[in-house]
């Protein structure tokens, strides 16, 4: 026999559970647009800004602690939903 939750009351209820089932399932990374000095830009999908500018320099070979091209270098903004 298996245990089974008591039925929402309400609307509320219901939705709020169903919240909860989906929270952990559905997250995806925004996008970023990570801009260097040079011009160079890119869209990268990323958890924030700060492993937006890492993933940019990991794909560019560059060093992220590099003070001319690495990440202080960069700055990313956040692309709104298209």
């Amino acid at each position: 026999m298996q245990a089974s939750l008591p039925e929402p009351q309400t609307l509320s209820e219901l939705f709020s559970r169903i919240k909860g089932l989906i929270k952990g399932v559905n997250t995806v990374n925004p996008v970023y647009e990570v801009r260097s000095p040079g011009g160079n830009v890119r869209r990268i999908k990323a958890k924030n800004s700060t492993a937006a500018k890492r993933e940019y320099c990991r794909r560019l070979g560059i060093r992220p602690s590099d003070y001319w091209c690495g990440m202080t270098a960069l700055t990313a903004r956040r692309v709104k939903d298209e």
